[in-house]
């Protein structure tokens, strides 16, 4: 979520809709008869069951925002520390540019792996 100045004052995350659930004691999604369900408990039926207040209501307002000059390494540290799998990208004014999560990270070392299998041949 941004402000009237563009500037980054929240995320809505998937933890915070498993907060959501849980905070309305909602009876746990279950698979009919002898279907085969991929669904957990904590899984919304469908949109209608969506809350339709406003967003900040939910949202997560300690945002862990950095430039987009930081390292790869320090972006991983922050994630494992945090226990989070994303971080906004902002630029000089706080206004969102990107995002890096988790799966680029790996995407990043990945790389590295490869480049480096590349040199030793």
């Amino acid at each position: 979520m941004v402000d009237e100045e563009g500037r980054c004052v929240g995320v809505l995350s998937a933890a915070d809709l498993v907060h959501w659930v849980d905070r309305e004691s909602r009876p746990p999604k279950r698979c009919q008869g002898g279907e085969t369900c991929a669904c957990c408990d904590w899984q919304l039926d469908g949109l209608d069951d969506a809350p339709d207040d406003e967003v900040s209501r939910y949202m997560t307002t300690n945002v862990v925002a950095t430039g987009p000059e930081t390292r790869v390494g320090e972006l991983a540290r922050w994630m494992r520390d945090a226990h989070i799998h994303r971080i906004v990208i902002v630029d000089e004014r706080r206004r969102p540019v990107g995002v890096v999560s988790s799966m680029d990270v790996l995407a990043a070392v990945a790389r590295l792996d490869c480049l480096q299998e590349l040199d030793s041949l």
